[in-house]
């Protein structure tokens, strides 16, 4: 009586057609010896560059997307004791993926608690601290971050500022603007020379002139990316690990398949 509800579809005319269309391998695995050159060159991405090696290590150590690994921020680092079953306690080690006040990930399953190992948590938490080099393509551009320059614009004009920086006031004023930080009102510098008012020693007082200027604090969490976070950008980290890969012979399809499958490997390993 169930016959006619579990009956399997006729399917002939699938197992006897003679052309199907399958989607042709667009990709294959790298030779021993490029992946062998790609990962003993990683140092020296690491030395380069250390935002795109640590793209790199939140891409393809724990997964996150390109979206994610641009918006994660040091806070996001965390550890946690759990009890395996025989009861004995061990420390699992994760970037926590959430929301930010400026971005959110755009499916809700996406916020999570991505694993990692305590290589990799380590070694993301040591480069968040270390020294970014100003690159050559980025000269001309304000590589500051926000703490930085809002201690630069209150420690000295913003024409002497732009100075040190090799770039215009316009510049330095534009990114103050667009970056949220208050600047001196005209005329500050001057009342300052006069004595008539303290200087600030390169912090934003509550109140300027009567009128009260919004207080500049620099959150304790930051980026754990510092440059090159615009995605437009083809000076952005995104481009500059991208082109790393292409140098070293990777198309995008093997980085996407192989390396995914390397790093999941070594972290279930040392799990």
């Amino acid at each position: 009586m169930y016959c006619d509800l579990f009956k399997f579809p006729d399917i002939d005319g699938f197992m006897n057609a003679k052309n199907l269309k399958a989607q042709k391998e667009s990709w294959t695995a790298p030779d021993t010896k490029d992946l062998k050159k790609l990962w003993d060159d990683l140092p020296q991405l690491e030395e380069n560059d250390p935002d795109a090696y640590s793209m790199f290590l939140m891409s393809y150590g724990a997964g996150l997307s390109r979206g994610e690994s641009l918006n994660a921020m040091e806070s996001w680092l965390g550890c946690e004791e759990v009890v395996d079953i025989d009861g004995s306690t061990d420390t699992d080690y994760f970037i926590h993926v959430q929301a930010t006040k400026d971005w959110r990930p755009k499916n809700e399953k996406r916020i999570r608690k991505a694993g990692i190992s305590k290589a990799i948590f380590d070694k993301l938490k040591e480069l968040i601290n270390v020294p970014r080099s100003q690159r050559a393509d980025k000269i001309k551009r304000i590589n500051l971050t926000d703490e930085e320059l809002a201690k630069a614009v209150w420690t000295k004009s913003v024409v002497k500022v732009a100075a040190d920086l090799g770039v215009s006031d316009v510049c330095v004023a534009k990114t103050c603007s667009r970056r949220g930080i208050p600047r001196p009102p005209m005329g500050f510098w001057a009342k300052v020379d006069a004595g008539v008012i303290e200087h600030p020693k390169g912090f934003c007082p509550d109140f300027v002139g009567g009128d009260k200027v919004i207080q500049f604090t620099q959150e304790s969490d930051s980026y754990i990316i510092k440059s090159g976070r615009n995605t437009s950008s083809k000076t952005g980290v995104g481009s500059r690990l991208a082109k790393w890969f292409r140098d070293h012979g990777w198309k995008r399809a093997q980085v996407s398949h192989e390396m995914r499958k390397l790093h999941l490997s070594r972290y279930l390993l040392e799990t």
